[in-house]
């Protein structure tokens, strides 16, 4: 794909690690690939408006349904967005339960903020960004559910985009997006997993013949230890802490993290 037939813009997760959204541009017409929650340090960059026009945006690609990846259709709808939302079904399912918790959380931690401010007299924090009636609006532009290894063909925009397994969580998905005007292969590979995990499959493989390949980096500079190695070396700790006659706390993600977790100590015991 030459600089004359398509463009991508990064609107997120580009020298940072949440938000993931980023616009894909072919002859005209315009692909968004996720729309993630900065969280952390970058919370406040959520009450910012998209920096592209919604109405003119066809699709919604998403990849996986973590909220970094998913976090602001809400918002994205909001502001104008009138297209299609696809992803494969668990994705989509997910997605729902996911958003939902989110504006729970976002309206108790507002609650708890807006109850702390006028105690001491300070100014109000905004509002959410959404809430739970933002978040059910959106559902009805979920419309395209697909599965791994069954091609798209978005006929206008004369791309196929085909859905692999990235073996991160249920239903996660790396991109082969072909240009059949060009004949050109992009490969986009949102999150990937690692190997030998307990509840989800590993990762499929590429098409090697990508002409150009946009890849995740956030463990990028760094090797993973065998999953096995893993878990051998979370029960030592968790029989070293007991023999002390200490208790384990472990923090974890709330998706796919918590129920691997789950599934690896049930193994232990």
């Amino acid at each position: 794909m030459d600089k004359a037939s398509a463009k991508i813009s990064f609107f997120g997760a580009a020298k940072g690690v949440t938000g993931s959204s980023f616009l894909l541009e072919v002859r005209g017409h315009k692909i968004l690939i996720d729309c993630g929650l900065f969280q952390g340090l970058e919370y406040q960059r959520n009450y910012l408006p998209f920096p592209c026009q919604l109405k003119d945006i066809s699709y919604l690609i998403l990849t996986h349904a973590h909220v970094d990846h998913c976090g602001r259709i809400p918002c994205l709808v909001k502001e104008g967005f009138k297209g299609k939302v696809i992803g494969t079904k668990p994705t989509l399912q997910l997605a729902k339960i996911m958003l939902l918790d989110a504006a729970k959380v976002m309206r108790e931690h507002y609650r708890s903020l807006y109850k702390k401010s006028k105690r001491k007299g300070l100014e109000p924090p905004p509002p959410p960004i959404y809430d739970e009636f933002d978040v059910v609006e959106s559902f009805k532009y979920f419309q395209i559910e697909t599965s791994y290894n069954k091609p798209i063909i978005l006929t206008k925009e004369r791309l196929k985009i085909t859905f692999k397994d990235a073996g991160h969580i249920l239903g996660s998905a790396f991109l082969e997006i072909e240009d059949l005007e060009a004949k050109k292969k992009i490969l986009f590979s949102s999150d990937l997993g690692n190997k030998n995990k307990p509840i989800v499959n590993d990762y499929a493989y590429p098409d090697p013949d990508a002409d150009f390949v946009l890849i995740e980096t956030t463990y990028g500079d760094r090797d993973h230890k065998p999953f096995e190695d893993t878990k051998q070396e979370l029960l030592q700790v968790i029989l070293d802490t007991f023999k002390r006659g200490g208790n384990v706390l472990i923090p974890t993600f709330a998706l796919e993290r918590a129920q691997e977790l789950l599934f690896v100590l049930r193994e232990f015991y």
